[in-house]
């Protein structure tokens, strides 16, 4: 597997859920589609994960920071990091409200009520039942895009050359 079909798979989740927040007609339609991406995203970085959890090379002082990338390539995935949390905390602090788990029976829509203190299903409008929908599988789509960042900047910094003038200065004796 390639790093830089993480790095699209990363780009094209957080550019969809920035483009959701526009005027207009939401792409995420609740058919389920996102779900299928945040299960190929997750066996992907799954399968990014599993070498380095087994390896040596897991001991952060080496890969943590990336420092056998070039600065470029620092810089890019390091922005789209910032740029994925940014897309979460935007999401987060969005004031969704006390609802989720929206479903649909029919022509009547439901939500749970978090705010009350025995959780309840209430009945909800189709204009909420289709912004929650949204943003739920928005968070869900940010959540993803921000764990196929994480691992392009794992799989580019472990399979990055490790500089040699880097092992030198730790080591004093050498």
């Amino acid at each position: 597997m390639r790093s830089g079909t993480l790095f699209g798979l990363s780009v094209a989740l957080l550019s969809f859920v920035a483009l959701t927040w526009l005027p207009g007609p939401s792409p995420i339609d609740g058919t389920g589609w996102s779900m299928a991406v945040m299960m190929l995203s997750f066996v992907l970085c799954l399968c990014v994960a599993m070498p380095v959890i087994k390896s040596e090379v897991s001991r952060p002082p080496k890969w943590f920071l990336g420092r056998g990338l070039p600065g470029h390539v620092r810089a890019t995935v390091g922005l789209l990091i910032v740029s994925g949390v940014a897309l979460l905390v935007v999401n987060v602090s969005d004031g969704g409200g006390a609802l989720e788990t929206p479903r649909a029976l029919g022509d009547r829509y439901f939500a749970t009520d978090m705010a009350a203190s025995p959780r309840v299903q209430v009945e909800i409008s189709r204009s909420r039942y289709e912004f929650e929908v949204e943003d739920e599988q928005r968070m869900m789509l940010v959540l993803m895009g921000l764990l196929c960042a994480g691992a392009t900047w794992l799989m580019l910094a472990i399979e990055a050359p490790y500089r040699q003038e880097d092992d030198s200065r730790t080591d004093a004796w050498g």
